[in-house]
């Protein structure tokens, strides 16, 4: 199996609009679009990891990024690089943050630093350089920070093995 395309869009699109009495409307629309794409081969970005699941309130799930299951074809992966997340809080609030033990402190500066995210709201980040993945970079988190509602999520990484 192989990894042929990765890569992280974010896609910003507005329109303004400003009524003026005894004229036409006055308007202007941009799209404003950040693309990271790492290098896909076997020696850089060549594996994405993905699952969706759902945290009880209050719980914590630690991903260790050293020791995944692939969810489509259940190979066994041991990566030693990430170049993107993408974190999808779709109920309840959460919070994204690096491992209380081996933390991956990627892409934060600091183990305690975290992104508080809402119901419905998205997380990405990618860098065409990698993070490095080993046995003491290896974990993050995603807590509910919610007191009664359980949290379902989708998180997505593209990773070099």
């Amino acid at each position: 199996m192989a990894l042929t395309v990765g890569k992280v869009t974010i896609n910003t699109a507005l329109t303004e609009t400003k009524a003026i009495t005894g004229f036409t409307t006055a308007s202007y629309s941009t799209t404003y679009q950040s693309s990271v794409s790492p290098t896909i081969s076997a020696g850089a970005c060549n594996r994405p990891y993905f699952v969706q699941s759902t945290l009880a309130s209050g719980a914590t799930v630690t991903i260790d990024l050293r020791s995944l299951t692939e969810p489509v074809f259940g190979e066994a992966l041991t990566p030693a690089r990430a170049y993107t997340v993408h974190l999808k809080i779709i109920t309840a609030p959460g919070r994204y943050m690096p491992g209380a033990s081996n933390a991956l402190v990627w892409p934060f500066n600091d183990a305690s630093d975290a992104i508080n995210l809402n119901a419905g709201d998205s997380f990405a980040y990618g860098s065409a350089t990698a993070a490095t993945i080993d046995a003491t970079n290896r974990n993050v988190r995603i807590i509910n920070t919610h007191g009664s509602v359980t949290l379902t999520y989708t998180i997505v990484f593209l990773l070099g093995v």
